[in-house]
């Protein structure tokens, strides 16, 4: 089936275009039809927004190589193969948490611009999966506190999570899609 491309924000960066790429191929060979929104802006930006009949994916991608410290409050912070220990200055759990308060409210307000009035009763926007995707690897001595609604992941691990995973009261129709 097909992989669509959208990019929002003309400011992408190269490492992101390659995993587009990337990412596209790995679902192009794939049954179902995806969609993949890059650099959304809702008004935040969104990295990556991946959309298929039965589920919808906010992707805070990161180019971090090393062993990642993340805790579920503060920065996180990166520790270099000698040992230097590189403070991100941000937290990605929290980012991606505004993201999908922010994306799941403005579909939930806009649905009847996209959705029939029938799918309108039916579909609701809060079960958006939220995932935090390591490039080109998650270092697996990373040591990161689980949060209960948001997963962190190696780019490789990224095709099967969006094949296998749904969102709850996520059923849409190709034409409402896009």
């Amino acid at each position: 089936m097909a992989c669509e491309i959208f990019v929002g924000d003309d400011s992408i960066h190269s490492h992101e275009i390659k995993y587009i790429e990337s990412l596209r191929e790995d679902l192009e060979s794939l049954e179902e039809k995806y969609y993949i929104l890059a650099n959304l802006r809702i008004p935040s930006q969104v990295d990556f927004l991946v959309i298929k009949r039965d589920g919808i994916f906010i992707i805070e991608l990161k180019y971090w190589m090393g062993k990642i410290i993340g805790p579920l409050n503060g920065n996180w912070k990166i520790l270099s193969k000698n040992n230097i220990e590189k403070d991100m200055g941000v937290n990605p759990y929290h980012q991606i948490q505004n993201l999908y308060y922010e994306l799941s409210n403005y579909l939930n307000k806009n649905k009847k611009k996209f959705l029939t009035a029938h799918a309108c009763s039916q579909i609701s926007f809060k079960d958006i999966k939220s995932l935090i995707v390591i490039t080109p690897n998650l270092e697996p001595t990373s040591e990161i506190e689980e949060h209960p609604k948001i997963k962190v992941i190696g780019y490789p691990e990224l095709k099967k999570i969006l094949t296998r995973e749904k969102s709850k009261n996520v059923f849409l129709k190709n034409d409402e899609i896009l």
